[in-house]
């Protein structure tokens, strides 16, 4: 199957993406990664030469939706009524999804932004299994398209609980209400920094994502973080008609550790294994751990020049 891998590395430099890259093409050789990326394009695009299957794509916000951004900063009651109206004209379909998609970008903080971003790319393009994932702190050590069925999203936890985080509490809190905070304050925290699913399903998920950052427009302006209480209540309260295949650090295909002291795992040969011996596919988070960072790294980069000096 054709199978894309999707992330985000505007304001990174070549040092910064190369792990990522790296560990992308050596565990799925025939994924194709897009990267979006900033003022350094066509620089990242000769860096990255002896990467065919990597793609970088110019992010670029045109002068009006630069110039919308910041009044909205400024005019903090001006952009309220502009996001009431576009949600108001959305909801009784006087515009469609993309052009409220259009009007509702330059409100929102950038790690929304992304996902109108996501959304064209993936109704452009053909492949039939997608990865949308972070960039600086994740690493791939096996290949994680193996877990994707027809109809089943697939995302990391936190080992951790919605009302045991004062951050995600206050996000879903302030994007939705109580009663929404209520019904999922007890779930584990699911990550959006990590997700995986067939063609078909993660359209759904950027549609129900898109439409309900538009609902909620108003409440979401330049709000960092909206994009991780609107994942939550998609997984544990919406986007019906999706298998959704939470992973559990140490049990599925994807390490989640910011709040992870460690235990579930072991570190053999640079490689994050669990209590029994399983290669995590996906490694996310690493950063938060220096120790085990710097040697994943290092285990990365010899391993590099390994498969280099063999080419040569």
């Amino acid at each position: 199957m054709r199978k894309a891998i999707v992330t985000f590395g505007v304001g990174y430099d070549y040092h910064q993406i190369k792990p990522f890259v790296t560990s992308c093409t050596k565990q799925v050789p025939d994924a194709n990664i897009y990267i979006y990326s900033g003022n350094n394009t066509l620089e990242l695009r000769s860096r990255f030469l002896d990467f065919p299957k990597v793609k970088f794509i110019p992010y670029q916000e045109n002068m009006v939706a630069k110039v919308i951004g910041k009044l909205s900063m400024k005019l903090p009651l001006l952009a309220h009524i502009y996001a009431t109206i576009i949600t108001g004209i959305y909801t009784i379909r006087l515009i469609d999804k993309a052009t409220a998609s259009r009007l509702a970008a330059p409100l929102v903080q950038f790690m929304v932004k992304r996902f109108f971003a996501l959304q064209q790319l993936v109704e452009e393009q053909p492949h039939e299994q997608w990865m949308f994932t972070d960039l600086r702190d994740v690493l791939l050590q096996a290949n994680p398209f193996v877990y994707v069925k027809e109809n089943n999203l697939v995302t990391g936890i936190e080992p951790k609980r919605i009302r045991e985080c004062a951050l995600n509490s206050s996000l879903l809190l302030k994007t939705y209400n109580k009663k929404m905070y209520e019904a999922i304050r007890n779930q584990p925290i699911a990550c959006a920094g990590v997700m995986l699913g067939s063609h078909e399903v993660m359209q759904h998920y950027l549609r129900a994502i898109t439409a309900d950052s538009i609902s909620n427009l108003s409440k979401i302006i330049g709000m960092l973080g909206a994009d991780q209480a609107i994942h939550n209540k998609l997984i544990y309260a919406g986007l019906t008609g999706v298998e959704k295949q939470v992973e559990k650090n140490g049990e599925g295909c994807i390490a989640t550790l910011h709040y992870s002291s460690l235990d579930e795992f072991y570190l053999k040969d640079g490689v994050l294994k669990n209590r029994y011996g399983k290669e995590l596919a996906v490694v996310h988070q690493y950063d938060r751990h220096p120790a085990l960072a710097k040697e994943m790294l290092s285990v990365l980069e010899n391993r590099m020049q390994l498969d280099l000096a063999k080419a040569s």
